[in-house]
């Protein structure tokens, strides 16, 4: 079947009645899914930098401050995840400036006039990530009626946007990602809306998208470029009014963007810093090949990470090459009944970022394709081949066939894995993409102690996650080696949480302290240590 027949009768055929009511449920489920015990998964530390920068706060005033070796109680490290009348936009921005510039500022200046309206509870803060996610939906069903000019694959998109466990869990995390799923689709529709009308108007809009995304998460970058590329081939290298038209909404973006590039460029080396962290990871080809089977969460996710259980390995590996099957068809499929225009803009919607996050890997070195979000835009980008697909078998084959029965099954356990997906995970405190596993063990042996301390200097946000789970009675005594506090007395307990290396050699070598792990932790056990006094003999 031909492209010009498939987009034919995808726009003279109507889906049947129980196919738009299963599209409607799904859709529904999936915004549902998307607010269901927002505050119930741990809150992690990107998440609590969030609300750090947020609340206008820097790591180093969080430092200097809380990390003296003073008893402090949890509610004093929370004080660090609250608006504070003292502290303005402007910090807000300053903060991410001058210690995250990695992160651009749109999201979390949004994040913060959103909190002042519904508060700065942890479901407060992960409900303006749920709505923009919702919002994602209607920029997906346009950025469709302009690639496929088929509303019927807009709905079918939605639905497996809406129901993908992927989506939903980033669509619930205090992070930019729904924002920039948003900016995705938006940018998408805009470039090929301009590219159909060719007017001033068309191009204005696209730049202002192009503006939109590039402050909504640095990884637009990689779709911007996309873009560019997308129009060169299309206009088959020549300098066309439509390349040239692009050329200065693409220019008007890059202007735009030049205050937060200045921005980067003086704080360079915390830059690099923060980047770095990917840097030191696994060989290439394993990489590549766990980069393929996590791509499978897009349509089913069941918490299943490396160190599954051996007897679930073969089931789990069968079901994730049969997804990934689905989706090597799905793009087979796309490329052979659609025009270049479709075609091309898929490819390098979702091959540009796996590219560069290959190609930075084997130079650089790295795990970066082993972290979804790094990939995010490929995440995004392979349900459109997915929703052409399913909406073209779903219409163009004859009813009441065996192939259309087929393909209405294979549509309906696509559906059926987003659905269980979601439902397991919404009734999970921990995931796979929040880590932290020690937490429960290490919050069960803390919290149990009549009058607990817990010792730590771990910076970044560690601390500050762990406190959404401590009991307001825990205290806390954060420190900073080499120059520790003297442990007070006092305490039916006296934890080491998470320990670094110089400060676990620093109590194991001391003659006042004995050390020794928390043994109910398992093999999370050197995550937590008891510390008691030696008792003095007398001679």
């Amino acid at each position: 079947m031909n492209a010009i027949a498939n987009q034919s009768i995808l726009q003279s055929r109507t889906p049947h009645k129980g196919l738009k009511i299963l599209l409607i449920v799904v859709l529904v489920l999936g915004i549902f899914f998307r607010f269901v015990n927002l505050d119930r998964k741990v809150y992690w530390y990107d998440e609590a930098f969030t609300l750090l920068r947020v609340s206008g706060y820097t790591e180093q005033e969080l430092y200097q401050q809380e990390y003296d070796g003073r008893i402090i109680g949890v509610e004093d490290l929370q004080s660090y995840q609250h608006l504070n009348p003292d502290k303005t936009l402007g910090d807000t921005v300053e903060s991410l400036a001058t210690e995250a510039p990695n992160h651009v500022p749109l999201y979390f200046v949004a994040a913060r006039v959103w909190l002042q309206v519904f508060g700065d509870s942890v479901g407060a803060i992960r409900s303006l990530s749920a709505v923009l996610s919702v919002l994602a939906l209607p920029c997906l069903y346009w950025l469709c009626c302009e690639l496929f000019q088929s509303p019927f694959v807009g709905w079918m998109a939605m639905a497996l946007f809406a129901i993908s466990p992927f989506q939903v869990l980033y669509a619930q995390e205090a992070r930019p990602y729904s924002l920039l799923a948003a900016a995705i689709f938006l940018s998408g529709a805009a470039l090929l809306r301009s590219l159909r009308l060719n007017t001033r108007s068309s191009w204005a809009m696209y730049a202002a998208s192009l503006i939109f995304g590039i402050y909504s998460h640095l990884l637009f970058l990689f779709v911007a470029i996309g873009h560019g590329l997308y129009i060169v081939v299309l206009e088959r290298f020549r300098l066309t009014r439509r390349v040239i038209a692009y050329g200065l909404a693409s220019t008007i973006g890059a202007v735009a963007f030049i205050p937060w590039l200045l921005v980067v460029s003086a704080n360079a080396k915390t830059f690099k810093r923060i980047v770095s962290w990917a840097s030191d990871g696994n060989n290439l080809l394993f990489s590549l090949i766990r980069s393929l089977g996590s791509l499978s969460r897009t349509f089913l996710d069941l918490n299943v990470d490396s160190q599954v259980p051996s007897g679930l390995l073969i089931p789990a590996s069968f079901i994730i090459l049969v997804l990934l099957l689905f989706m090597s068809y799905s793009l087979y499929f796309v490329f052979r009944h659609t025009p270049e225009k479709v075609w091309l803009f898929i490819f390098t919607l979702i091959g540009i970022t796996a590219l560069f996050t290959f190609l930075q890997d084997a130079i650089q070195g790295g795990a970066r394709l082993t972290i979804p979000r790094y990939l995010f835009t490929c995440y995004v980008g392979i349900q459109l081949p997915a929703a052409y697909l399913l909406a073209t078998r779903l219409i163009s084959v004859p009813k009441q066939t065996w192939q259309q029965q087929g393909w209405q099954w294979v549509a309906i356990a696509i559906f059926s894995c987003g659905v269980l997906s979601c439902t397991v995970s919404s009734q999970a405190q921990f995931w796979w993409h929040k880590g932290f596993k020690e937490f429960p063990p290490m919050v069960s042996a803390i919290n149990q102690s009549n009058n607990p301390l817990l010792i730590a200097d771990r910076r970044r946000a560690y601390m500050l996650s762990l406190s959404y789970l401590l009991d307001p009675e825990v205290k806390l005594q954060l420190v900073t080696v080499p120059s520790i506090a003297p442990v007070p007395s006092g305490f039916s307990d006296v934890f080491l949480c998470n320990p670094s290396d110089k400060l676990l050699e620093q109590f194991k070598q001391s003659q006042k302290y004995a050390i020794e792990p928390v043994s109910t932790l398992g093999k999370f056990k050197e995550k937590l240590w008891y510390l008691e006094e030696k008792q003095v003999s007398s001679s």
